[in-house]
């Protein structure tokens, strides 16, 4: 599901940029870039996250097929491809930005239905509301975790449904914009809040600070980057 999210959201890209005036060998060049930088992202990020798992087994680290990505490795990793090849090839980054960003979201949408299939980023047990529909995973079929079958909240389709109504919102919001790289903040901002709720259904988060997830910490200092860049860029008309 990771390869059809790519290659959809890759193909769209290209006609977005066409319409903007920018040659598809662009797209195809920066594309590579873009997702070597964010595997690498999404695993180290991963890794530091899980070290005590890899001081024994340092090769695992190699063994991204095993699984073990984190998404804000990857959005900061891809985020810095597309920055040093727009730089070096002396493109308008926030413009192009701009062009993914709907895309990435409705990527990621597409994955996460990868994700139901796979067990991973599975919600937190159906307790009380006994009457909320819910999906019921073998006990061996989570990341290999065991624990008596039970049901558990579909947080990938949460995540999937509210990644598509961010695509749409993005699509809409093109439209609008006034100044370059507000949609890819718009996204930024969009993408963090829908985080924030949804890992309060996730399973498998530890609480670190007033009851917050470090993904929910994450995404409150993401949100706060991203208001203040749209209310610069928007507002103000601080130039990007």
């Amino acid at each position: 599901m990771l390869s059809i999210a790519f290659i959809m959201s890759v193909l769209l890209v290209f006609v977005r940029a066409r319409q903007n005036g920018l040659k598809e060998e662009i797209i195809i060049s920066m594309s590579f870039y873009v997702i070597v930088a964010a595997i690498i992202g999404a695993r180290f990020l991963y890794v530091i996250l899980n070290l005590k798992e890899f001081l024994n087994t340092p090769l695992e680290i190699l063994m991204i097929h095993h699984g073990g990505l984190v998404f804000y490795g990857g959005l900061l990793g891809g985020v810095l491809g597309s920055i040093f090849y727009t730089k070096r090839k002396r493109l308008p980054v926030t413009q192009i930005l701009d062009i993914i960003a709907p895309y990435l979201a409705l990527g990621q949408a597409i994955a996460r239905i990868g994700c139901l299939l796979n067990g991973c980023c599975y919600g937190r047990p159906i307790s009380v509301w006994t009457s909320c529909p819910g999906f019921i995973f073998p006990s061996d079929s989570i990341a290999g975790i065991q624990f008596p079958e039970q049901v558990l909240h579909p947080t990938q389709l949460y995540s999937s449904i509210a990644n598509i109504g961010i695509f749409l919102l993005l699509l809409r919001w093109s439209g609008f914009k006034k100044k370059n790289g507000e949609i890819f903040a718009g996204y930024l901002l969009l993408y963090s809040v829908k985080r924030f709720f949804i890992e309060f259904l996730r399973g498998g988060s530890s609480v670190l600070f007033f009851s917050l997830t470090l993904f929910q910490l994450i995404s409150i200092c993401l949100g706060i980057v991203a208001l203040v860049w749209i209310i610069g860029v928007r507002i103000i008309g601080v130039r990007s």
